[in-house]
């Protein structure tokens, strides 16, 4: 129905106790604007995490929310405004500011009425856009990758990419596209060399399938689950296409290696500081090692990669206080993370 609701957002969970947000509400200017003029933010993520690490400012005299009783907007997470938690947008297929506007000029319109009772599972919520009028999207730039004959799916990861390139780095459509054709052409070779290119469909499913009759895969598996990985952990990252996992990795080295040129170049920073630097604020992922660590500071599976975004997310809405003071009080962010693993928290 239409009934709108009254609920103390003080007290609430999840994302009903985040009264403060910028996707799909309403406030009123004398309230928002002398607040927000005082946060000093460079994206509009930071805005928001900002804004959430400060809400008890109306904690006494705005306890409370008003929603309607059945959802009237959600975010669909196109554009990507920030790198340092770049999962935010993530596998349908990016829709880049050069081909909305040219589906624009096209005459092309997204089509709101694709969205009537549509009823969201969350305040965020990935959709494919539908056009008023069909239109191809045109092939971002000229250069043309060879290598796999790639599926329709594959097409749409690279157009992914190279949005994301754009978003995130600001770089050129020329460079973006440049980039992610030879993050393919690395990633196609290297499956090659090393004879995954033909993993089965599902391969994660058929992993855990084996895992209790196949010693091998069971050393594998060991491995990342002594590191706190799941079922649902090896499912996400094992049934991923070939190539679309190795961009993922591609993807998130060339976000660190861009993050820790920013901070080498800061004013007063040498390497040493830097890295130090990076390490306390960023996660690391790679492959677990022949032998476990102790090392609390190693590199964390890239299974727990979408679970350790997820955490962010949550924990920056519901604690931003202990999280600000848990990386602080933690050597690395892969400390902080071991610990929140092992608390059962993440």
């Amino acid at each position: 129905g239409s009934s709108v609701l009254k609920y103390p957002w003080t007290a609430a969970e999840h994302d009903f106790g985040f009264p403060l947000e910028i996707s799909a509400s309403f406030y009123r200017a004398d309230d928002i604007l002398p607040f927000i003029a005082r946060l000093d933010f460079e994206n509009a993520y930071a805005l928001e995490e900002l804004m959430n690490t400060h809400r008890d400012t109306f904690q006494e005299e705005k306890p409370c929310l008003m929603c309607y009783e059945r959802s009237v907007a959600f975010s669909a997470p196109v554009n990507l405004s920030q790198i340092k938690w770049p999962d935010h947008v993530r596998k349908i297929a990016g829709y880049s500011q050069e081909k909305l506007a040219s589906l624009f000029e096209q005459g092309a319109r997204i089509d709101i009425l694709s969205f009537s009772d549509f009823i969201p599972k969350a305040c965020h919520q990935e959709v494919e856009l539908k056009f008023t009028e069909p239109a191809e999207f045109p092939e971002p730039g000229t250069q043309q990758h060879t290598g796999f004959d790639h599926p329709k799916s594959n097409q749409d990861l690279r157009n992914m990419y190279i949005n994301l390139l754009q978003s995130a780095l600001g770089m050129p459509l020329s460079d973006a596209t440049a980039a992610v054709n030879d993050m393919l052409k690395q990633a196609e070779e290297e499956a090659l060399r090393e004879g995954t290119a033909d993993l089965p469909e599902n391969f994660g499913d058929k992993l855990l399938e084996s895992e209790a009759l196949d010693e091998n895969i069971r050393s594998l598996l060991g491995k990342r689950r002594a590191e706190g990985a799941r079922d649902e952990d090896i499912r996400w990252w094992w049934n991923m296409d070939e190539i679309e996992r190795r961009m993922t990795i591609k993807y998130d080295n060339m976000l660190k290696k861009a993050q820790f040129q920013k901070l080498v170049n800061q004013p007063g920073m040498d390497k040493t500081e830097a890295v130090k630097n990076f390490r306390k604020n960023y996660p690391l992922f790679g492959i677990p090692g022949d032998s476990l660590s102790a090392d609390t500071d190693g590199p964390l599976p890239y299974e727990l990669m979408e679970r350790v975004n997820r955490f962010f997310e949550r924990i920056s809405k519901e604690e931003p206080e202990r999280l600000q003071q848990e990386i602080a009080d933690s050597p690395t962010m892969n400390a902080f993370l071991r610990r929140e693993l092992r608390a059962g928290n993440l």
